[in-house]
């Protein structure tokens, strides 16, 4: 049976979705580090279109990350939605510094996340994957990052979809 939308609503995942203890990465490598799983008769698209002057845009999205030293860690970003079991995954949005460009909402500054047309269904999951490159003096092993950091932060705005069976 067919999935019918009955409605649609705009939300921001904030870091409180996605970690619940520190996670340790592995420099010069990309690391899970955090999924956010989508809940019963619901569909989810990473970003949110807006309508802005008369044009579609994106709805800004921000994410840092912090070591325990209080530091932040550099590197790149990618968003990915996988499948209930983790065979399916598939890249929704990849970008480097531009994630961590501005904490405040800044259409200049901010990377700019247009709705995706791939949704990620009920029990599937929106990963965030981290490849860390720097930190501080380090460039190699391991550093966790501080999910308890006030400048660790995620804003990532999606947009729900509601769905019934018919």
């Amino acid at each position: 049976m067919p999935n019918v939308v009955t409605n649609k609503f705009l939300k921001t995942l904030s870091r409180a979705d996605f970690f619940t203890a520190n996670v340790t990465c592995t420099f010069q490598k990309w690391n899970l580090v955090g999924e956010y799983t989508v809940p019963a008769q619901q569909e989810i698209a990473v970003g949110a279109t807006e309508i802005i002057n008369g044009g579609a845009t994106g709805s800004c999205a921000y994410m840092r990350f912090d070591g325990t030293g209080a530091a932040q860690i550099t590197g790149q970003i990618k968003v990915m939605v996988a499948d209930a079991n983790d065979q399916g995954q598939v890249v929704v949005q990849k970008s480097s510094a531009e994630w961590s460009a501005s904490a405040t909402p800044s259409r200049i500054a901010s990377v700019l996340l247009q709705e995706d047309n791939r949704r990620a269904q009920q029990d599937s999951k929106i990963q965030i994957w981290f490849y860390p490159t720097a930190y501080s003096t380090l460039t190699t092993g391991t550093i966790p990052i501080d999910v308890t950091d006030a400048d660790t932060a995620i804003t990532l705005p999606v947009s729900v979809y509601t769905v019934r069976m018919t």
